[in-house]
């Protein structure tokens, strides 16, 4: 076999349609067994290796075409694809020489070519299986030879730290999420341990069990802590605290920088003061001789003194507080004047020289200081005096403040009872409705109704009260003292509530009902009923039991209403010693279907006819004497035998020659098949028609043959005999005994698995001439005969009469 080996990939990967069976093989191959089809499912990517079949049965078999054809042929599976599964289909011929070329002699040239096409075949295969496998590119810039390191369980192959080699090194895995029970695990699988936040890595396949953490669990040496969530937080704390301190430390020292600053500044102030005091000293004199003058304005301003104080017992509360933070600022600037007040010293022994000249000059101020000194003895007293009006303001104002506080308190109070009385109105409102014409679904502020609400309904003109389910009267229940709720239950239902099969809700008093299952009065320590909403099985009903639930309502018989008495019995005592008398005249719609028991006497039935035990009431509403017919008789009866009529009045027959069981028909035979005809010599089955006729000589027969017990068709008309199947026509025996098919070129003699052992034959006649398009060779068409000789073979060409004869061998 000799190919043209097209330059086509060996492979070729298709993604299914719905029911598709026939995939086209692009590349050439030499044998069916040399393809591979692999089905890749969309669901789970399951690969299979199909099944190469003759005849194939199944989606998981396939049958090949076009093996040492050019360009390829196709494949065709035994039943539709899945949509969107993938077939890859690719050539794997084994690569191995099948032929030796001898070292003389004839050349087999086809032989050859078959090797080299395999050749080149296999030389594609390698190229295909390189394009699958990982290659350098070829501009890279080191030499890339490099040897696959051994296999490391678990590990992720990367490049080495010298980009000089492959290893095993880095771990991968999948995040999982959360850690959950009964969860299959793979190694490298991620979860979170949501009882500590720690992530752990898979080492050991297997399926969860237990609980969290996972450090205690019996798996836990099936993980491997990846992340110490525990151990991150507490180092995430201790930095946020360390931040903290370290901002506070930052605080205090500029604080200790500013206050270093002030002390600085208090130690210059201390300094120039000191030398300040000198100048003071001399001045001082100068001051002793305006004393005078001064005591005398002083009598002046202790007037104006008097009205100040006031002013000042209010800015002395003020002080007070600014007096606090200063003695704070002083105690920071305590230390730090320390230094200065030693500085300061020097500076004051040079101004006590000074001083000394001063307390001359201050004695003969004396005199004058002692007339200052009793003008504010009285400016004082006047400062007493209005020291004590403006305690007594103050006083005033907290009395004040009191009475203010007292007045905020009656007035919280008040609101307080305010809001009390509207809440007891509100639930006053929530309790009583009012009056309305018809049952209300929700109280006066649009809320659910509450058990004991009451209203009154003036269309009937009574109260009526809401008892957790139902509106009743609340003087009387009438027909609602007794409610049945009916319940179909299904497959292990314990909880019974809301709406029954009836559309009622289930409402009831406690320990006022009566729980029924499938007709049996239940106990009530096998349910639980304290809601007044639900019932509760100790044990799951089964599907289709019926649950009734009897609820008794409290009520007043005020009145009972005859017509409500649906059962039960009257005692005679409710009834008069003597009933009026009843006309039967009056008794004309009684229905006969609700005399459940009883007799009825014969004078009652019936308006004509004799009524005795001779006769019997018939459906025209008369009693008649019934007469019996004669019998029938059936001559020959025996088992199985097919009734005929005999043509006598009241006689049948009984034919011993047609036998049926009640499924097989038998003529002149006990039947062993569904139709059983039987004959001592000839048995005929004869068809005829209306196109036909009916005699002898006329339709069909089958027949088996009296004396070689041959099985006959007999076409007596001058017509064909068709054979079909599956409706339609396939073949047919011709008038003249010719048998052909339907239509030409379309039957087969045979098949590709089943042949024909041997044709015997004359001549043998082929002809294209009758189809549409001609061989293909040359696409010409011809009509030619075989026909043998005594020591040849002879062809002739009936399109142009030239005669050949084949050149024949002998090889024996």
């Amino acid at each position: 076999m000799a190919l043209a080996i097209s330059d086509t990939s060996p492979r070729i990967q298709y993604t299914a349609t719905a029911g598709q069976t026939a995939f086209t093989v692009p590349f050439e191959f030499f044998a069916d067994g040399d393809l591979t089809v692999i089905r890749t499912t969309v669901s789970g990517g399951v690969d299979t290796t199909l099944t190469l079949a003759s005849s194939p049965s199944s989606a998981a078999q396939y049958s090949v075409t076009g093996a040492g054809v050019s360009g390829g042929g196709s494949i065709t599976l035994g039943g539709g694809a899945t949509v969107n599964d993938k077939y890859t289909i690719s050539r794997n011929l084994a690569v191995s020489r099948t032929s030796d070329f001898p070292v003389s002699g004839t050349f087999p040239i086809e032989t050859l070519n078959t090797e080299l096409d395999k050749i080149i075949a296999m030389i594609q295969q390698n190229e295909r299986d390189n394009k699958f496998s990982p290659q350098a590119k070829i501009s890279t810039s080191t030499a890339f030879n490099l040897t696959f390191p051994e296999l490391v369980a678990n590990k992720v192959l990367s490049v080495n730290g010298d980009a000089t080699a492959i290893q095993f090194a880095q771990e991968l895995g999948t995040f999982k999420g959360d850690w959950s029970a009964s969860t299959s695990y793979v190694e490298r699988d991620l979860v979170k341990d949501t009882s500590t936040n720690n992530i752990f890595i898979c080492i050991t396949a297997h399926t969860s069990s237990g609980s969290q953490p996972l450090t205690t669990n019996t798996d836990s040496a099936k993980w491997a802590l990846i992340v110490d969530a525990a151990s991150a937080t507490t180092s995430a704390t201790a930095a946020a605290t360390s931040a903290t301190a370290a901002a506070t430390s930052a605080t205090a020292s500029a604080t200790s920088a500013t206050a270093a600053a002030s002390s600085e500044t208090d130690a210059q102030t201390a300094q120039t003061a000191a030398e300040t005091a000198q100048t003071a000293a001399e001045t001082a004199k100068t001051a002793a001789e305006t004393a005078k003058t001064n005591a005398e304005t002083s009598e002046t301003n202790a007037a104006t003194s008097a009205t100040t104080a006031s002013t000042q017992a209010t800015n002395s509360s003020n002080s007070a507080t600014a007096s606090a933070t200063s003695a704070t600022a002083s105690a920071n600037s305590a230390s730090a004047a320390s230094t200065s007040q030693t500085n300061a010293a020097s500076s004051a022994s040079t101004a006590s020289g000074h001083a000394t000249t001063a307390t001359t000059k201050a004695t003969e101020a004396a005199t004058s200081a002692t007339a200052a000194a009793t003008s504010a003895t009285n400016a004082a007293t006047s400062a007493t005096t209005a020291s004590t009006q403006a305690t007594n303001s103050a006083t005033s104002a907290t009395a004040s403040a009191t009475s203010a506080t007292n007045a905020g308190n009656s007035a919280t109070a008040a609101a307080n009872s305010a809001a009390a009385a509207a809440n007891s109105f509100d639930d006053f409102d929530d309790k009583y409705l009012g009056s309305k014409t018809s049952n209300p679904t929700v109280d006066n502020d649009g809320n659910a109704l509450v058990s004991g609400a009451l209203y009154f309904n003036s269309t009937a003109n009574e109260m009526r009260v809401y008892d957790g389910g139902n509106w009743i009267a609340a003087s009387s229940a009438g027909t609602a003292s007794l409610i049945l709720y009916e319940y179909t239950a299904t497959s292990g239902q314990t909880t019974f509530t809301g709406s029954d099969d009836n559309s009622a809700t289930l409402s009831y008093s406690v320990d006022n009902l009566q729980v029924v299952l499938n007709g049996v009065i239940l106990d009530p320590s096998d349910y639980t009923a304290t809601t007044g909403t639900s019932i509760v099985l100790g044990s799951g009903a089964a599907t289709g039991d019926l649950l009734n639930v009897y609820a008794f309502k409290s009520f007043t018989v005020s009145e009972i209403n005859a017509n409500n008495l649906n059962d039960g019995t009257i005692p005679d005592a409710r009834f008069p010693a003597t009933l009026p008398a009843i006309s039967g005249a009056n008794l004309t719609n009684l229905d006969a279907s609700d005399l459940a028991s009883g007799t009825v006497p014969i004078a009652r039935i019936g308006a004509s006819g004799t009524k005795d035990a001779t006769t019997f009431f018939r459906g025209d509403n008369t009693f008649a004497t019934v007469t019996i017919p004669a019998g029938t008789t059936i001559n020959n009866n025996a088992d199985n035998r097919v009734i005929t009529g005999s043509g006598t009045a009241n006689t049948l027959e009984g034919e011993a020659n047609l036998i049926f069981d009640g499924s097989k028909l038998g003529v002149n035979v006990t039947p062993v098949r569904h139709f059983h005809l039987h004959d001592d010599t000839q048995p005929y089955l004869h068809m005829t028609n209306n196109t036909t006729g009916t005699t002898t000589g006329d339709g069909f027969d089958i027949l088996i043959d009296s004396s070689t017990g041959k099985a006959i068709l007999n076409q007596r008309e001058n017509q064909p005999i068709e054979f079909m199947t599956n409706n339609n026509v396939r073949m047919y025996i011709d008038e003249n005994g010719h048998l052909l098919p339907n239509v030409s070129n379309s039957r087969d003699l045979g098949s590709t698995s089943l042949v024909w052992r041997n044709i015997y034959t004359s001549d043998f006649h082929m002809s294209n001439e009758n189809l549409d398009k001609g061989n293909d060779v040359d696409g010409t068409k011809g009509s030619w005969t075989f026909q043998e000789g005594a020591d040849d073979l002879f062809l002739l060409n009936n399109k142009n009469g030239k005669k050949y004869k084949f050149n024949l061998t002998e090889i024996e």
